[in-house]
């Protein structure tokens, strides 16, 4: 009888080759798996470029069909992109009396564009009325004197209630009165 093998004895070194040690074949064995896995992502991307290059394939026949069918007035009855029948198009009395109505000659217009320019006048000074009473605040908020301080804001704010700097400031000078 023969004596049973181990099963996990490692192959007999060739003769005059060096004997391959555990880590040396482990080292193999990972390269080897990694040239694996870059066999397949390489697969992978061959297959991704196939795909794209049909789906390029694809859509360059459509093209080539849509242009075909352009030429010879197909689905489109050859209208598709034929802009030259615009420049034959007239408006009608009723647009034209429509367009006439809106410009500036009329007493209507003339009210808007007044009621315009007021409320931007009065935007603008009011704007410039919040903007010194908040310096005026601030100025009086370095001396200290918080009351007047907030006093300013507070007409600032009223000028402009939009102004966000105004309203924290007129709450910084509350709190240093303690106003909560």
């Amino acid at each position: 009888k023969k004596p049973a093998k181990a099963q996990h004895a490692l192959p007999a070194p060739k003769p005059g080759a060096p004997a391959a040690g555990p880590v040396e074949e482990e080292d193999a064995e990972a390269k080897k798996q990694q040239e694996e896995q870059r066999r397949e992502q390489l697969m992978q991307k061959v297959e991704e470029l196939k795909i794209s290059l049909e789906r390029k394939r694809k859509a360059r026949a459509r093209f080539e069909e849509y242009v075909k069918d352009s030429k010879s007035g197909g689905p489109t009855g050859g209208y598709g992109t034929d802009y030259t029948k615009w420049d034959m198009w007239c408006p009608e009395d009723e647009e034209d009396d429509m367009v006439n109505s809106c410009t500036p000659n009329t007493p209507e217009f003339r009210a808007l564009e007044k009621d315009i320019n007021e409320r931007h006048e009065r935007m603008v000074e009011q704007r410039q009325i919040a903007e010194r009473m908040r310096q005026a605040g601030n100025e009086a908020f370095r001396a200290g004197q918080w009351s007047e301080a907030l006093r300013c804001y507070q007409l600032g704010v009223s000028a402009q209630k939009t102004s966000m700097p105004l309203h924290a400031n007129a709450a910084q000078a509350a709190l240093k009165l303690q106003c909560y």
